[in-house]
């Protein structure tokens, strides 16, 4: 019996002394281990970075031009008033072929016909009644845009509005204005990390801007003035200037 119980107490001691053991094992791990604490929190925090904008731009002369040309027609009766327009505007359209513009370049964007009114002891009377019919030309020769301009103005038409010179392809242009872009946001990453004393890392992340890549006008399309020659016919005398494209992105690099 006393030995049963000796055994027992010698057993109970043994578990109790393991348990402490493994407990000052995990205590000096956790706490008593001031370089690996620190490698796990060197782990976990977050890398510095910098965040940067940049913007590219290319100049590029224009290739295209689209343009507007817009016949009225008034007269007392409403029917006669289409009839004279209708005529007119084929006459137009004629011109224009005339000048080398494919039919499928040539369309009607707006129609209209309506009264003018005045007024005579206090009540509106019709007057007489305009027929109005615009088309819009698409040019595909920058050189000839002054010429045709000239013969729509010559064969009736009433108004020209509308010229906006454009670019039929600005895709290289644009990925040209990307890469400066990235040029531009490297250039800013590199002195905001030189002034903070550290140094620039690899890019993290590059994020494309939308919106900025449309071509847009950096100077006047059309000169005002036009000049009228018996030889030469109705010219309109034309300035293209160049088209901006632009793009705009948002760099992450790191920061070392």
């Amino acid at each position: 019996m006393t030995n049963n119980r000796t055994k027992m107490f010698f057993g109970a001691f043994a578990a109790l002394t393991l348990a402490l053991g493994v407990a000052l094992l995990l205590s000096l791990t956790s706490h008593g281990n001031p370089q690996s604490a620190y490698a796990q929190a060197a782990a976990t925090a977050e890398p510095a970075t910098i965040t940067v904008s940049g913007v590219g731009e290319i100049m590029v002369a224009p290739d295209i031009v689209t343009a507007s040309f817009t016949v009225s027609t008034t007269y007392v009766e409403p029917a006669t008033a289409l009839v004279r327009n209708n005529a007119t505007t084929e006459a137009v359209i004629t011109a224009i072929k005339a000048q080398g513009v494919a039919e499928v370049d040539i369309r009607t964007s707006n129609f209209s016909v309506w009264p003018n009114t005045s007024w005579m002891d206090n009540a509106p009377r019709v007057e007489n009644y305009t027929a109005s019919n615009t088309i819009t030309v698409t040019i595909r020769d920058i050189d000839d845009v002054g010429d045709i301009l000239g013969a729509a103005t010559a064969a009736g038409a009433t108004s020209t509005g509308g010229v906006q010179f454009g670019i039929t392809d600005s895709s290289a242009a644009y990925n040209q204005a990307l890469a400066l872009a990235v040029e531009s946001a490297t250039g800013k990453a590199e002195a905001i990390a030189e002034a903070s004393g550290g140094r620039l890392g690899a890019v993290i992340s590059v994020t494309e801007n939308w919106g900025h890549n449309a071509p847009v006008a950096r100077s006047a399309g059309i000169v005002a003035e036009m000049s009228m020659s018996m030889d030469d016919g109705f010219s309109v005398p034309v300035q293209a200037g160049e088209l901006s494209v632009r793009a705009n992105v948002q760099v992450v690099f790191a920061l070392r």
